[in-house]
């Protein structure tokens, strides 16, 4: 009987893994509100969205408002909408430029890219005072100071 729990409670682990590692959660433009500031995602390509280990789903109309939103350390698989694609990219492959209109301001916008190289050619294009941020963890700490 101990020998069937421990198996059953095996497949258990392996289903949820599974279903964990999936898709990212559906994004409706113009449907779909923002979970922390309640807008209307109206630009799917500086969206995010999150699942929780217990399967909850929550989107975003931006990082910032991802961030607020899901603290750090909290259990939540992430993707940021790739600016330049339909597709998207899981955060700890993703690559950002986050955007601001002067030195001192807070982040506009915060779009997501695939690639450093994607990102340094959208960094050069776009006036403005732009960071990047390498890696999901640098974009935490980053924006967590604003």
């Amino acid at each position: 009987m101990k020998r069937l729990t421990i198996v059953a409670s095996l497949f258990l682990l392996l289903v949820v893994g599974c279903r964990r590692g999936g898709e990212p959660p559906q994004v409706t433009v113009g449907t779909t509100t923002c979970a922390n500031c309640q807008r209307v995602v109206d630009d799917v390509s500086l969206a995010a969205v999150a699942r929780s280990t217990e399967n909850a789903v929550k989107a975003f109309d931006s990082a910032a408002c991802l961030l607020k939103a899901i603290p750090k350390g909290d259990e939540w698989q992430v993707w940021f909408h790739d600016h330049e694609s339909p597709n998207w990219i899981e955060a700890s492959k993703a690559v950002f430029v986050i955007q601001r209109q002067g030195p001192g301001t807070p982040a506009r916008h915060t779009p997501a890219f695939v690639s450093r190289e994607q990102a340094n050619a959208f960094y050069k294009r776009t006036p403005g005072r732009n960071e990047i941020a390498p890696d999901y963890p640098t974009l935490r700490a980053v924006l967590s100071h604003e």
